[in-house]
């Protein structure tokens, strides 16, 4: 058996990869991912890092780190890179998490009514079929 009491080589039903220790609290929530920011901040936890020293680590503003830290920011294409640079993670790890976020909170906005429609959307786009 391994460290999580499973043996073999890999579950082969949900109920394996739940009841086996191979799905994690913090992975179960796909459908609801956390804000990559959350991320940063456990990781700066982990390393004991401030806001102020990673934000000097990565070269921003402390006021902008905090509001991405809070969730009031997206992390950047840029940020994503600087925290590479740093030596944390790939920055396109970063984009996906983001992507990840920012499609489920997109679903939730859609779950509570429609999209408003966009200016101009009544007429079909020039790649559209009825158009052609």
């Amino acid at each position: 058996a391994n460290a999580s009491g499973y043996r073999g080589t890999s579950p082969t039903t949900l109920q394996e990869w739940f009841s086996t220790g191979w799905v994690k609290r913090s992975v179960i929530s796909i459908g609801n991912p956390s804000h990559p920011g959350r991320l940063i901040a456990d990781t700066c936890e982990r390393k004991s890092l401030s806001v102020q020293e990673a934000a000097a680590l990565f070269g921003i503003e402390c006021a902008d780190l905090t509001a991405v830290l809070e969730g009031r920011a997206p992390v950047t294409p840029e940020l994503a890179l600087r925290i590479e640079a740093a030596g944390w993670s790939k920055a396109a790890n970063w984009m996906r998490s983001q992507s990840a976020y920012d499609l489920a909170q997109a679903r939730r906005r859609l779950e509570r009514g429609p999209f408003p429609r966009l200016r101009n959307s009544s007429r079909p786009a020039p790649w559209s079929p009825r158009r052609l």
